[in-house]
């Protein structure tokens, strides 16, 4: 986990020293895992939102917006969707976001999840790849007869604050569509 001044402060975490291998020779730091959020702040612009006000309420520098390749942790990164209701008044925003979003700005999973030829693949690939973007949650895909129940937890069992969940179940519909080339829906949810 990194200290709070390098979540928020790009110049914080650029000023960090390399690490050294075992030949003297300097190495990059490591790429930290998390959330570009980039997508983000196209959707809520997108829908007539000011950006600034929501990553301000989360702790977040509007900074971070003007160098593609930053990512905060994704702790710090669920932030601003839960805060993005008290500032925008839109009571599913989560809902919201994931409905407008372009599914070609999310993750590398999302990519896998595409190219995916059957719905049962596209979701065990979210599995396996979902560690690459979060540090700490778990996506599982449990086959169950004729259905299947897909779960994202957070260490401890903590439950995903409710937009976020909403953001990501739409989003993981949404991608399932593309792939089924259907309008399926799932026939539960719950939290």
């Amino acid at each position: 986990d990194q200290p709070p001044q390098e979540r928020t402060n790009p110049q914080a975490r650029r000023q960090r020293k390399a690490p050294q291998s075992g030949r003297g020779q300097r190495l990059p730091p490591p790429a930290p895992i998390g959330l570009n959020l980039d997508a983000f702040a196209l959707v809520l612009r997108a829908l007539g939102y000011e950006v600034r006000p929501i990553l301000a309420s989360a702790g977040i520098a509007a900074a971070i917006l003007e160098d593609p390749d930053e990512r905060v942790p994704m702790s710090a990164g669920i932030g601003p969707l839960n805060h993005a209701e008290e500032v925008t008044g839109d009571s599913d925003i989560g809902l919201h976001l994931a409905e407008h979003a372009d599914l070609g700005t999310f993750d590398v999973h999302f990519y896998a999840m595409l190219s995916s030829p059957t719905l049962t693949d596209a979701y065990e690939r979210l599995c396996r790849y979902q560690r690459l973007i979060h540090e700490t949650t778990e996506v599982t895909l449990d086959l169950e007869g004729k259905g299947a129940t897909l779960r994202h937890r957070l260490p401890g069992g903590m439950a995903v604050p409710r937009h976020s969940a909403e953001f990501i179940v739409a989003a993981w519909v949404r991608a399932g569509r593309v792939v089924t080339e259907t309008p399926w829906a799932p026939k539960k949810m719950t939290r």
